[in-house]
């Protein structure tokens, strides 16, 4: 396999391509699975928490001890915010490829891996696995990403306020 990085001007997404070959006589389904691991603000709490579009809309996984599940996915994105330090990472993705998310959370780290549908290659040929990867800050919550532009809901006693942000400054 190979491991294809592009950076575009103004971003702050890693575009990234994995391309897995058949090397074999025979067709093959091949599969990638992402693995980061995160520390996001350096440590492990119930401020760590994970966005993604579920089927009831955005949802939001809270930091969970021994956390080991598959969630169904239905977006593009999915988002690990630190809200105590309002930092975090943001992942896309074609969401035909990824119907489904896989939550981990460790004493140490936690993760939100994407299992990429297993695609058939045939001799010699190759398939390829695009993701994106990109840091978020300002944010102690998402309740939404599309095309570049972040969005997060926040109260105070006086109003309600809707905070945009981007990966791109030419999003704004």
């Amino acid at each position: 396999y190979e491991i294809i990085y592009s950076l575009e001007k103004d971003s702050s997404m890693l575009q990234t391509v994995v391309r897995m070959y058949n090397e074999g006589p025979a067709a093959t389904r091949l599969r990638l699975t992402t693995h980061p691991l995160f520390r996001i603000g350096g440590d492990n709490n119930f401020g760590d928490n994970f966005y993604w579009m579920g089927e009831k809309g955005v949802e939001c996984g809270t930091y969970k001890p021994g956390r080991s599940e598959y969630l169904p996915n239905r977006g593009n994105w999915i988002a690990y915010v630190d809200s105590g330090a309002a930092e975090g990472v943001l992942q896309t993705f074609p969401a035909a490829s990824v119907p489904r998310i896989y939550a981990w959370t460790g004493t140490e780290s936690y993760n939100v891996e994407l299992p990429f549908n297993p695609v058939e290659a045939n001799p010699g040929r190759c398939v390829e696995f695009p993701f994106g990867i990109g840091v978020v800050t300002g944010f102690n919550s998402l309740c939404g990403y599309d095309d570049g532009l972040l969005a997060e809901w926040f109260a105070d006693s006086q109003e309600i306020t809707l905070r945009l942000g981007a990966t791109s400054p030419r999003r704004l």
